[in-house]
């Protein structure tokens, strides 16, 4: 007898994400013929998951797969956006990495390394386009000089702003993989996001 696909209730905060400031909806599928992973379809994205013993399991093995993707996501946003602004600016870089970073959305080594952090991949287009001018303003000037400001206002004149969008946004969106604390504090990795 064939075994039917189960669907599994989990938390409201699995039920959409806010991708690149876009609310899409989650639907998580838990079925043990098919692999974990989660896909970015047309309407949604789509979890499957081999099943689990306990919520808390569910919920780890969605929060694997809802990482995974956007990781993924986001590197392929990034080395477009990134040539874009670089061809721009007339700037040259080297590598694009997304890392999970606790008090930093990116970097950019001497080296023309650039480090993104993951939780851009949960920013509107214009925030995401922000941090990377910033970055890549920094293979120019590798401080926060006055020099280096004028440098962003350049490529993107409306930088304050969004600077200030990016602030008052960093918990909320950080808090998707970190446990914040009644502080704001960032603590360690969250059990649940």
């Amino acid at each position: 007898m064939k075994r039917m696909e189960t669907r599994i209730q989990i938390s409201s905060k699995y039920s959409s994400l806010p991708l690149f400031g876009m609310k899409v909806p989650i639907e998580i599928h838990e079925k043990e013929s098919h692999r974990e992973r989660a896909i970015l379809r047309k309407d949604c994205v789509q979890i499957s998951i081999h099943p689990s013993k306990s919520i808390q399991e569910k919920e780890a093995k969605i929060r694997i797969q809802i990482e995974k993707l956007l990781r993924k996501l986001l590197l392929e946003m990034l080395q477009s956006r990134v040539q874009k602004y670089a061809q721009e600016a007339m700037l040259s870089f080297k590598n694009i990495r997304v890392k999970k970073m606790k008090s930093r959305w990116g970097s950019c080594s001497s080296l023309g390394n650039l480090n993104f952090n993951i939780g851009l991949s949960l920013v509107p287009m214009r925030i995401l386009d922000y941090v990377v001018v910033h970055e890549l303003c920094h293979l120019k000037e590798l401080n926060h000089s006055p020099r280096f400001w004028a440098e962003v206002e350049k490529i993107l004149p409306s930088y304050k702003s969004d600077r200030r969008w990016l602030r008052d946004h960093e918990i909320k969106v950080l808090g998707y993989f970190y446990n914040i604390d009644s502080k704001n504090r960032i603590l360690e990795h969250a059990e649940n996001w």
